[in-house]
């Protein structure tokens, strides 16, 4: 009898250091785990779901626990079940960890792309402001100007023209100018239109 007691004793003290054990290890991961929380929202479902797991076998240890005829064997399950959750945990922090991690460094390049993508568009902006502005000087230097202005009414006669100082006798008129160097155009051939006006203000046609 007095072997049972002692041995009972002894089985009663490693079952209250293993549950003691079990809690603080699921207190530890629970606030550990909690640290995860809300932060990405990838990461929520498998905080959860490993949470989970370890609950699980934290009920199977105290079921182990649980018996009221506990044996060596019992104690000794327990033990290796402690130990198996311990590693179990370990080894789930660290997976979360490299994901949030990971999470970071890709929120991270995510952040200097969207910034240099956002410079390269003010940039192209920027150039297409200045390649309307340039092409908007360009074409006001092309402008062709003139001087020298001079017209006259011509007289067909045969095969001569001579110049003539009544309207009724005009038959078309001569208009003489010098175009001024513009060294922005393009050189060759240009088209020039002349507007004549009569003496009402209207464009004769």
């Amino acid at each position: 009898l007095w072997f049972e007691y002692n041995s009972t004793k002894d089985h009663l003290a490693e079952t209250q250091k293993i549950k003691a054990d079990l809690d603080k290890e699921l207190s530890e991961a629970k606030i550990q785990f909690k640290e995860y929380e809300g932060k990405v929202s990838e990461l929520d479902n498998l905080v959860n779901s490993l949470s989970s797991d370890l609950q699980k076998k934290a009920e199977f240890i105290e079921e182990l626990l649980e018996s009221k005829r506990i044996s060596q064997a019992d104690i000794d399950k327990a033990r290796k079940e402690l130990s198996i959750l311990e590693e179990a945990k370990v080894k789930y922090l660290a997976q979360i960890d490299s994901l949030y991690q990971e999470n970071q460094h890709l929120f991270a390049q995510n952040v200097i792309l969207q910034t240099d993508l956002g410079d390269a568009i003010e940039r192209n902006q920027s150039l297409t402001t200045e390649n309307v502005q340039l092409a908007n000087k360009v074409a006001i230097g092309s402008v062709l100007r003139t001087t020298n202005i001079s017209s006259a009414g011509v007289r067909i006669k045969g095969t001569k023209e001579r110049i003539s100082t009544k309207a009724n006798r005009t038959e078309k008129i001569r208009v003489c100018f010098t175009i001024l160097e513009n060294k922005i155009t393009n050189k060759g051939i240009k088209d020039l239109f002349v507007r004549i006006l009569g003496p009402e203000g209207t464009v004769l046609s």
